[in-house]
């Protein structure tokens, strides 16, 4: 039987070619860990095109569509023509604009390529009134200023894999956004994360996988998958001092209310 009523993966990559063998079981195994809700996240536009393919499989899986901020440097120069012209084409399926936003902690792309893409899916996300999905790392202000500066909070969104200070959590919140935490927050040496993650107030927590990267205690070292979700949460419960199931029921009302809008509670 299913440990929780419901849990929703806000943010998963399974069109990388980690489950290109074996996706259906990965989606099974979600679905008996109590995974009722996936968004599968594009970070380039063909994946951003393979996501919208398999988020069609199921009402529980869900598309996001971008170019992350890694692949930024390689994207075509007209990608957000093709982003929009994915989402005009599956809008019963696309819920957000992104993965995009800035890192500057590894800087795969150089800073003024990633900070032009980053501007692009934002007026993108504006003009089509759909929630970003944000990465940051290392690159704070730099993310706050380009929101501000294009307007994102008229859409708002979630800054995914959170990885920042408690004070830059909450100013993501003040800017109309949403915090996500992963399987980091279960690291030994996250106690940043996890201050943070006490720190969102209730209405603005979300959960995820980042599958397949970044397996959650005690699964370190496997493939992440949806299932291991489960993992986040309980530690989450461990931090916020409630319970799993508190912490499922909260996370899935607001990804529901962040992605899913007009579809009630």
């Amino acid at each position: 039987m299913p440990k929780y009523r419901g849990l929703i993966d806000s943010h998963c990559h399974v069109t990388a070619p980690q489950f290109d063998e074996d996706l259906g079981a990965v989606l099974k195994r979600a679905q008996d860990a109590s995974v009722i809700g996936i968004n599968v996240i594009g970070y380039t536009v063909e994946h951003s095109l393979k996501a919208v393919g398999i988020a069609e499989r199921s009402e529980s899986l869900w598309a996001s569509v971008g170019v992350s901020p890694h692949d930024a440097k390689d994207a075509p120069r007209d990608f957000a023509r093709s982003l929009r012209t994915i989402v005009e084409e599956n809008r019963d399926t696309v819920v957000a604009i992104g993965e995009t936003g800035l890192d500057f902690f590894h800087l795969i792309s150089p800073r003024d390529v990633q900070i032009a893409s980053f501007t692009r899916h934002i007026e993108l996300a504006v003009e089509q009134k759909l929630p970003l999905v944000v990465h940051m790392r290392d690159a704070f202000e730099d993310t706050r200023r380009a929101l501000i500066e294009s307007n994102a909070s008229a859409v708002g969104g979630v800054f995914h894999c959170f990885t920042g200070t408690p004070n830059e959590a909450l100013e993501a919140v003040e800017l109309g956004f949403y915090v996500s935490f992963s399987g980091i927050v279960t690291f030994k040496k996250a106690s940043q994360v996890r201050e943070a993650a006490a720190a969102v107030p209730e209405n603005r927590l979300l959960v995820e996988t980042d599958a397949p990267f970044l397996a959650p205690t005690p699964m370190r070292g496997k493939r992440n998958e949806p299932s291991f979700l489960v993992h986040v949460v309980e530690e989450l419960a461990t931090i916020r001092n409630t319970s799993p199931e508190q912490i499922g029921q909260i996370t899935a009302e607001n990804a529901r209310r962040l992605f899913l809008p007009d579809c009630g509670p």
